[in-house]
């Protein structure tokens, strides 16, 4: 599910944002399928995931070639 300024996109109301906002519907047991994907599509997390996944249940990260962030 694309949520957040993508999502507005989609709806008609432009804006620029320089991150994207993803959900995925998967719990947190799947944190390492998660980062294995993440990996392979070039984003980078820029916390400590295992720990502030499980507190805040999102992973901030950013494309590596593009510099922009996805959450």
């Amino acid at each position: 599910m694309v949520i957040g300024g993508q999502a507005v996109l989609a709806y008609g109301e432009y804006r620029f944002t320089r991150d994207i906002d993803i959900m995925l519907g998967v719990d947190t047991d799947r944190l390492q399928d998660v980062l294995s994907v993440a990996k392979r599509v070039g984003l980078a997390p820029l916390v400590e995931p295992e720990t502030f996944v499980l507190e805040h249940l999102v992973l901030p990260c950013r494309e590596d070639e593009s510099g922009i962030g996805v959450n």
